[in-house]
Parts: structure tokens; sequence; C-alpha cells
């Protein structure tokens, strides 16, 4: 799996306090905003909604996950938005296998990617 996300830092409850990444998850039936709180594999997460639902999804490639799935839009600094097939502390991959490297914007509100 290679080094893990650092969820102490960036993931936990939505309604947490600072930077997180925030996904678009479908837990139980309808999409709705989430964070991380569990590394299961490379790709799957443990995630909670606003409501403190819990449940496991894997990284897609849709604006409208399925249950079982979630979402991560990234905006690179140059190109267009695309969604995360995998991310680490330094690194998110696109589902083509490009790499980029990530930093949040200066709010703190969205990811933003540089192609390596």
């Amino acid at each position: 799996m290679g080094r893990p996300l650092n969820l102490r830092q960036l993931g936990g409850p939505v309604s947490k306090a600072g930077q997180q990444l925030a996904v678009k998850a479908n837990i139980s039936g309808s999409v709705v905003n989430a964070g991380l709180i569990q590394q299961k594999k490379q790709r799957t997460f443990k995630v909670v909604d606003g409501s403190n639902n819990t449940g496991v999804c894997t990284f897609v490639d849709s604006a409208t996950p399925a249950v079982g799935e979630m979402s991560l839009k990234i905006t690179p600094s140059s190109g267009p938005a695309f969604f995360a097939a995998k991310i680490t502390n330094r690194y998110v991959w696109d589902f083509a296998g490009n790499k980029y490297s990530w930093v949040f914007n200066a709010s703190g509100t969205k990811v933003v990617a540089d192609a390596l």
C-alpha cells in the first residue's frame, strides 16, 4: 500500500475545523460530504458523514458515486479538474495513472495539484 495518508491531520468528521480532505461519498443511498477516518487499501477508506454514519468507500471517476463509492475532485494548477484514483500525503493519481503533487489552496477549501 505504500505510505498511508496522514488522517490525524487530513481526515476526520466533516465538521472538523481546519484543512481536511472532504469527499463526496455514498454511504447509504445518497451522495453526501464525508471525511476520511481510516485507510483500508490504496483506494479504499472508512468514511464518516455529517450525521456520524460510517461506511467503507472506494474512489471512483464520477461526480455521482454509487453506494460504497466516493469521489474527490482535484483542481490542477493547469489543465482540467479530475477525480482522484488514490492519494498519499504528497501525491495524487488520476484514473489515467498520472501522478501529481498536491497542496490545499490558500483558503484551504480545495486540493490543488501540479503535474510531475
